[in-house]
């Protein structure tokens, strides 16, 4: 069963749809793996061109990476923050998701959307790339990369990231990551608390309960019924 939602901001808030489809936790590109995870407060937490440093951190394997979900979403919920420590984006659905992704490689269908109306453009956190390194030593400090995608309306064209961006994929290890990141011109903070840029999701978990340009979509099993 889908749910079908005008996208209005003043339809912000939680709506579950029944779907067991949406239980992937890796999915594979040509070029880069993803990761996704899956809030009990709905949406779904997506961390892009995962690295080996980054499955390391999320304690996963990189030889086998897993398949689907955890099905426990006490589980789910702890792991769904962690992602978004390494700079992963917090999307309304997985439809919105595919929307973006679709706008950023320029789809025809989905920039005529856009320019029509029938969608609304991608937020400033949609359309951010972002970056975290965590430092071994002092304990809890992390630098962080935040720059602007290339894609259709760039509200902020002269902050893309460097060409060199892509040698994050070359790093062994979460120092050598960080090594990168100051290289990429990423700023550091000593902890969390002292982050507070509302470009990024960094720190969603502890704010976020509504969606970024409509009602987040919380993905139910069989036997619950859509609200």
């Amino acid at each position: 069963m889908q749910s079908t939602v005008k996208p209005s901001r003043q339809n912000l808030g939680v709506i579950t749809v029944r779907d067991n489809r949406h239980t992937r936790r890796t999915t594979f590109g040509d070029f880069e793996v993803t990761l996704l995870g899956w809030p009990s407060r709905g949406g779904v937490i997506v961390l892009e061109h995962a690295t080996a440093t980054d499955f390391e951190f999320l304690d996963l394997t990189q030889t086998s990476p897993p398949q689907l979900r955890d099905m426990n979403q006490e589980n789910e919920d702890i792991f769904c923050p962690q992602l978004l420590l390494l700079g992963a984006k917090s999307y309304d659905s997985i439809e919105r998701y595919d929307f973006i992704l679709k706008v950023q490689a320029g789809d025809p269908t989905a920039i005529n959307d856009l320019e029509y109306e029938r969608a609304l453009l991608p937020t400033t956190r949609e359309r951010r790339w972002v970056s975290v390194g965590w430092l071994r030593e002092p304990k809890g400090a992390f630098l962080i990369a935040n720059y602007e995608i290339s894609m259709y309306w760039a509200e902020d064209e002269d902050n893309f990231a460097p060409d060199f961006a892509a040698t994050l994929t070359l790093a062994r290890t979460m120092e050598e990551k960080c090594e990168i990141l100051r290289k990429l011109g990423a700023r550091c903070y000593a902890s969390l608390n002292q982050y507070e840029d509302e470009t990024t999701f960094l720190r969603a978990w502890e704010w976020k309960k509504d969606g970024e340009v409509g009602p987040l979509i919380r993905r139910g099993n069989k036997n619950e019924a859509a609200k």
